[in-house]
């Protein structure tokens, strides 16, 4: 019977070199790891994301920031935009959060749930910034 293989997760690996070295690190070892095995690597938007929020709880808010940067690079789209300027917010820097705020509205087809979520809460965030 066909199957599918498992991909690896790169969340934690990076995780790991981010405690131990740097983020600047565990960027140049995203882009190692994609490149070398571009088949073996799933969904990064969803690991990125799911990194930057594991940053955030362990209170490392400078090093999620660049790592919801590059996830805005790699996998542009409304999702990355809307989180990385929830980040921006966040930090305080509400010019910056409204620019991706407007970018995940003008990129979101609001077709699905999710994307008709994602939608309702970019306006409504920008609609705060703008009062």
């Amino acid at each position: 019977m066909p199957y599918e293989v498992p991909r690896r997760s790169m969340q934690s690996m990076l995780f790991r070199t981010i405690r131990e070295s740097s983020v600047d690190q565990a960027i140049r070892q995203y882009y190692q790891l994609t490149e070398a095995f571009p088949y073996e690597y799933g969904n990064t938007e969803d690991e990125l994301l799911a990194l930057g929020q594991d940053l955030e709880v362990a209170n490392m808010k400078v090093e999620a920031l660049e790592i919801l940067k590059l996830n805005s690079r790699v996998n542009p789209g409304w999702k990355a935009y809307i989180v990385l300027a929830d980040a921006y917010y966040g930090h305080q820097n509400y010019e910056q959060a409204a620019l991706l705020y407007r970018k995940s509205i003008e990129n979101n087809p609001r077709n699905t749930v999710s994307e008709k979520d994602g939608y309702k809460a970019a306006e409504k965030s920008l609609t705060s910034l703008n009062q």
